[in-house]
């Protein structure tokens, strides 16, 4: 199959199909030798499968189809209320689907398609008699099949003992680390969980809990000799926050409008006391401070 004719969309999808995980040079070599694109260098052609939900980046720099990788996984939801107006309320639980929903839905397996629902909430709609019948608190997969989405309620215990939770956890953190090098970014939940199945493609096989029950994760091990280091302003601390701090903190930053780091810099300065801030002069000093004179804050007397 030439992909002569396909779009640039279509050609990349066809291409990782055919051969399977790949770098984005060799894909954009095969692009330009099918006459696809006429880019010389790979830096557009990466921001393209960045941005797009067909593909993913693997922790070694190679990118793979959405599609291949969550064949077979089961996702679970479960309904804090009644199942109605064919609308399910998803939360974050079927997050690493959205790179398959798109814009344009999906095909179910028992007809029909699914799409996004409207509004800041996430939601699934569907048509008549697509969810099954499912009892507030209990639990209902959703298995993309490769071709469509299945829905079926989960009639069997889940991991009753939580040994599947900590395999998970441990598995996703570990994935979690290793994508938010080199830069410490907090990667996806999505792309976390398609880097694990790369490496454990039954992760998901059978139903498990929702993933807003196995999240937080635990965190990583941490090596606090080096929470200190030297800097050009003195002396930086790095604090190593738990998930669910860091998350909120974010939220109340962009409330704000301000950046993560002036917003927590703030909180911490008014966590401490009263503070009394003198210049350390030098001898050669004339009476007035010099702008690379060090600020020393001293904890007040009450």
């Amino acid at each position: 199959m030439s992909t002569l004719k396909l779009s640039l969309r279509d050609a990349i999808t066809h291409y990782l199909h055919v051969h399977g995980p790949s770098s984005v040079e060799d894909v954009l070599d095969a692009l330009r030798e099918d006459g696809v694109t006429t880019a010389r260098t790979p830096g557009s052609l990466r921001s393209s499968l960045s941005s797009s939900p067909i593909a993913f980046q693997l922790p070694d720099g190679r990118w793979d189809l959405t599609t291949r990788v969550l064949a077979g996984a089961v996702l679970t939801v479960r309904p804090r209320s009644r199942l109605r107006d064919n609308v399910l309320w998803v939360h974050g639980d079927v997050e690493p689907f959205d790179g398959l929903l798109g814009r344009d839905g999906l095909p179910l397996a028992s007809g029909g398609q699914v799409r996004r629902g409207g509004g800041q909430v996430r939601t699934l709609v569907g048509p008549d008699g697509w969810l099954p019948d499912v009892p507030p608190g209990e639990l209902l997969g959703l298995r993309w099949t490769g071709h469509a989405l299945d829905v079926f309620a989960v009639d069997s215990p889940v991991d009753p003992d939580g040994s599947a939770r900590e395999a998970i956890q441990v598995l996703l953190r570990r994935h979690r680390t290793e994508l938010g090098r080199p830069y410490g970014g907090a990667p996806s939940l999505a792309s976390v969980v398609l880097s694990a199945l790369r490496e454990a493609p039954d992760l998901f096989a059978q139903p498990q809990l929702p993933l807003s029950e196995i999240l937080p994760l635990p965190p990583a091990e941490l090596d606090d000799t080096s929470l200190w280091e030297e800097h050009k302003d003195g002396r930086r601390l790095t604090l190593h926050l738990p998930d669910r701090v860091y998350d909120e903190l974010t939220r109340r930053a962009d409330l704000l409008g301000e950046r993560l780091q002036d917003h927590a810099a703030v909180l911490l300065g008014a966590a401490t006391d009263r503070v009394r801030v003198t210049f350390e002069q030098r001898p050669y000093d004339y009476g007035y401070p010099y702008d690379e004179d060090l600020l020393r804050p001293l904890r007040s007397v009450p």
